[in-house]
């Protein structure tokens, strides 16, 4: 668990934090969950939890996840249609 981990890192190691450091910790199968208010990086998560005094207000896929998930359902659809 990271709470605003890299909030006061400078802009370059925030993006390789975000940006590939992640992917490579994903594609590791580690989990992580992240507490961030820096929404500009929010398209990296698979899943994103919007919170207002310790209260769940919304619970969505993020963009990336919701496009992956639309295009690993039409593979598979296309597998099962051959």
């Amino acid at each position: 668990m990271l709470d605003e981990w890299a909030a006061d890192q400078d802009p370059t190691f925030r993006r390789t934090f975000y940006e590939e450091r992640l992917l490579e910790l994903k594609q590791a199968g580690k989990t992580l969950i992240i507490i961030s208010h820096d929404d500009q990086y929010f398209h990296v998560a698979d899943r994103l939890i919007e919170m207002d005094n310790g209260r769940i207000l919304e619970q969505r896929l993020s963009v990336d996840a919701l496009i992956n998930s639309a295009d690993s359902n039409k593979e598979c659809q296309a597998s099962t249609s051959i």
